[in-house]
Formats: structure tokens, sequence, C-alpha cells
């Protein structure tokens, strides 16, 4: 109880000065700059909070407070999992609005995900909270977004495999595969931590349909609603970014359209930037997952090998360096060390970290 209290206690201090100097930052930029938004709804937002706050529910994040407010009324919202929604209309009964809601939910899970770290990694937490929160996309963890949210289920969930905590593990995978599509490949890694037992306890089996109620629940809501459970995959192409609704399109048809951007768009264009961002956090994924593939659970290498390969059958990277928030602490674990390169490394990663900040508090997309 003594360790939790302190690991509590440290992680508000950490992302209470985290939060602090990007809000500054942030305050700043639309203070001396103004936000050109690129995206629809904002309204809702500048309803809600002043824009120097409201710049942390730009573009998904407006989807997500119309949908606590409203519920799946539109085309396209489909694309948005139910779970986070829900929590924010559950702390809006408490009398905060919607955007305040969905910020305390990020940043509740954001701190109780630190404090997992501590759990799962021992020593190393440290360093990796440090990269973590100075991962160039790492203020998405303290957005309107599903971040932090599905940081803590994955976290939560691996802790429980660790403990060999079988059915609550699969209680958290319902939430995750509710929260986010890629959270349904936590029962795969269910069923390959559970695969050696099942000679003598068969009924472990019946963990798998438990850890994908999340998902098998909203596609029994979008048939019974708007008569197609896939939805959530068809309306894809409405956000762009290259992505296809329904079409599989493999991963060296995705590499070609990227070399393609390389050769025809100009190198002084935020697109041109984007795909070499996107493209060389899922090639350093690829990297580090082949580093440590014989350092970390096979649970844990399914998982992040199938969270990587998963968007890409949209046929397209643009939301990886976001998504590669949740699989950080993996893929670093085998080097979290504090040397030369680390210190190195975490300036570069700052540096990122306050360039693409400042574009997403203008309004610009980054990930």
């Amino acid at each position: 109880m003594k360790k939790f209290s302190h690991l509590t206690f440290s992680s508000l201090l950490i992302i209470s000065v985290w939060w602090i100097g990007l809000s500054g930052l942030a305050n700043y930029i639309v203070r001396r700059f103004g936000v050109s938004p690129t995206f629809p709804y904002y309204h809702l937002i500048i309803e809600q909070a002043h824009p120097t706050q409201a710049v942390w529910a730009h573009f998904d994040g407006t989807h997500y407070l119309k949908l606590a407010e409203h519920g799946y009324i539109d085309v396209g919202t489909q694309a948005f999992f139910p779970v986070y929604p829900l929590l924010i209309r559950t702390f809006h009964l408490t009398g905060l609005s919607y955007f305040a809601a969905g910020q305390l939910i990020s940043l509740i899970s954001l701190v109780l995900s630190l404090i997992c770290l501590h759990y799962l990694f021992g020593k190393c937490a440290r360093i990796i909270i440090g990269v973590l929160l100075l991962f160039p996309t790492s203020f998405f963890l303290g957005a309107v977004y599903t971040e932090s949210l599905f940081l803590l289920e994955t976290l939560l969930f691996f802790l429980l495999l660790k403990q060999q905590k079988f059915f609550l593990a699969a209680l958290i995978a319902a939430i995750a595969s509710g929260t986010r599509l890629v959270g349904a490949l936590l029962a795969v890694s269910l069923f390959v931590s559970i695969w050696p037992m099942l000679k003598s306890r068969k009924l472990y089996l019946l963990l798998l349909p438990i850890a994908l109620t999340g998902l098998l629940s909203y596609m029994y809501f979008l048939w019974s609603r708007f008569h197609d459970p896939l939805a959530f995959i068809h309306v894809q192409s409405m956000f762009g970014a290259g992505r296809s609704s329904g079409e599989i399109i493999l991963l060296p048809q995705v590499i070609y359209r990227y070399f393609k951007i390389f050769l025809t768009v100009s190198p002084l264009t935020l697109v041109f930037g984007r795909a070499v961002l996107e493209l060389a956090v899922f090639l350093a994924g690829l990297y580090y997952l082949w580093r440590v593939k014989f350092k970390i659970p096979v649970a844990v290498l399914v998982y992040l090998l199938g969270s990587l390969l998963l968007p890409t059958f949209s046929g397209s990277l643009s939301s990886l360096p976001r998504y590669a928030l949740i699989l950080l602490p993996w893929l670093i674990s085998s080097a979290a060390k504090f040397n030369a390169k680390t210190t190195l490394y975490l300036s570069l990663s700052f540096t990122g970290l306050l360039l693409l900040f400042s574009l997403f508090v203008r309004g610009q997309f980054v990930a």
C-alpha cells in the first residue's frame, strides 16, 4: 500500500508538470498565432472551453464529444468505438462539461498507466516513462482521445496475464475491444497465454468470447441500428489520408504509396513531412520489435506485431505515430538504460514533440 501511495503521488506530480508545460505552450501559440482549424465541429469545443484549452480536443476529440452528447446520429461516427464516449457521458452526469469529462478521463488514465508501468517493468519504468512522455506524439495522451484509456487497458491486461488472473484479463480485454478495434488482438494474446493449460482446463476457452464482448456488442449495435456490423471499417474513407473502406490493402502497396509521395510531393510541404514521420515510425517499430522478439513473452509479441500491421490494411499509416504510443513500453523495454544515446534521443524526441504539438494546436493534422 505504501508503494502504491508513493507511485500515485510521483505519477500525479510528473503528469501535472508535463500537462502544465504543454498547456502553457498551447496558451502561447493560440494567443500569438491563433487557430486555423482544418477539421469539422470546432464550434462544439469552443462552446465548452476557451480556445487555449480547446486545443486538447482538436480533430478526433470533436467526434468523441459529439458522440458523448448525441450518440451515433451521423454517418462516419461509426469509425469511433463506444467505450470512451460512454465514459465521457457518465462523467458528464457529475456536472462536468463533456470536454472537461473527456480530458479528466484521459489524465486519470495516464496517471494510472504510469503506476502500471512500474509494476510491469520495475526499475526500467522511469526511463520508459521519460521516453513515453517526450515522444513526439505524446500530447495525445493528455487530449480528448482514447490514447491514455487504451494504454491503461493494455497495461492492465498484460499485468493481469503476468499474474495469471485470466478472467480479469478477459474482462479488461472486453473493455479494450470496445475502445478500439486493435483491442480485439488482446483476445489472441489471451489465447496464446492459456494454450499450454487447455488440456487440463478446457473451460479457459470460454474466456475468448468474453474478451471479444466489447467488439461483438458494438457490431451487434451497428447491425441493429445501421444494418452494417462492419460500419466502422466501411466509413474509413470518409476521413481521407488514403484509407480504404473495406478493401484490404497489402503492405507492399502501402509502402509503394509512400515512395510515390516522396517522389511527387515537395519536401517543403506538411504532407511530405507527415509521410516521412509515418513511415519512419512504422519501420522503427518493426526494427525494435525484431530486437525484442526473444526478450518479451510470445503473447506480447503477437499483440505488438498485430498492432503494427493491422492499421496498414486500411492502406495508410496516417495514425501510426499516435498508435505507437501504446506499443512503446515493450518495444524499448530491453534498451531502457540511461546513457549518452538515451540523452540524445530524448533531446531529439522533445524537439519533435514541441514541433508536432505546435502544429496540432494551430489546427493542422499530424497523426
